[in-house]
Parts: C-alpha cells; sequence; structure tokens
C-alpha cells in the first residue's frame, strides 16, 4: 500500500495566511447556498509534516480554513493558525 504524501496535493500545508475575495469557481454553485464552512486540521509551522504517515499530523499546530458562500458564488477564502501557546511563542 502506498502512503499519501503529506506534504503535496490537497494534503500539504499552507504557509502563509491569506484572505482572498470572489473566488473563481469551475461550474455552479447553487444560489441557495448561503453561508460559510469552516474546516479545521493540522499544519506544521514550518511548512512540511516531519513524518510519513497521518500520525504525523497530530503534534502539529493547527490551522483554520473558511469558505463563504453568497447568491451561489465563493465571496472570501481566510485561513488563519489556531492562536495557541505554540504559535504566540513564533519569531
Amino acid at each position: 500500500m502506498t502512503l499519501p504524501d503529506l506534504n503535496s496535493g490537497a494534503l500539504a500545508p499552507v504557509a502563509d495566511e491569506v484572505e482572498v475575495f470572489d473566488l473563481s469557481v469551475t461550474g455552479n454553485i447553487p444560489a441557495e447556498l448561503t453561508g460559510t464552512l469552516i474546516r479545521n486540521g493540522p499544519n506544521p509551522f514550518s511548512g512540511r509534516f516531519a513524518g510519513e504517515d497521518v500520525l504525523s499530523w497530530w503534534p502539529e499546530a493547527a490551522m483554520l480554513h473558511a469558505i463563504s458562500f453568497v447568491d451561489g458564488a465563493a465571496r472570501i477564502y481566510r485561513n488563519r493558525w489556531l492562536r495557541s501557546a505554540n504559535w504566540a511563542n513564533l519569531p
């Protein structure tokens, strides 16, 4: 069994906090879909997972991702690291 590469593709850590408005979408978003989807998950400050399997995720810092939908459009994407004691001690 081949393990997924935790540092590439959809599983890759995100290096920076960002805020993007009026996202480009392929396909259609139903106009009735209104609200914000929030995802949380591990995201190391270093920008790379050190281990080779998903157990490497658990001791890492966490990041929240949010996409807001209004009137059939993806209006805002933003992400932020969880404001933990480790985050507060970053240089």
